[in-house]
């Protein structure tokens, strides 16, 4: 799964994303897509893009969507949906 591409790097560096996702999800809920779980699971939370995506935009630093490559640095985490229900990472 390419999410737990994104899990690894961050327990690398010391952050439990699967843990820091699935507290924001019990707290806010609402504010995540609903197309798989009723309520959350610790279990599988991290394991979505949408759902990713959803945490970094709630608690990141949004960059401006562009075309252009220097406007991403290495580490940035990218994201986008390619419409369909289909999910990409790069």
């Amino acid at each position: 799964m390419c999410t737990d591409e994104i899990i690894r790097i961050y327990r690398a560096e010391g952050i439990d994303l699967q843990k820091e996702v699935h507290e924001d999800m019990v707290r806010n809920f609402s504010a995540y897509p609903h197309k798989w779980l009723s309520h959350p699971d610790s279990n599988i939370d991290h394991r979505r893009v949408p759902n990713l995506m959803t945490f970094f935009s709630r608690k990141g630093k949004p960059l401006a969507i562009t075309t252009r490559s220097v406007d991403y640095s290495p580490g940035d985490v990218v994201a986008w949906d390619l419409g369909g229900g289909i999910t990409q990472w790069v």
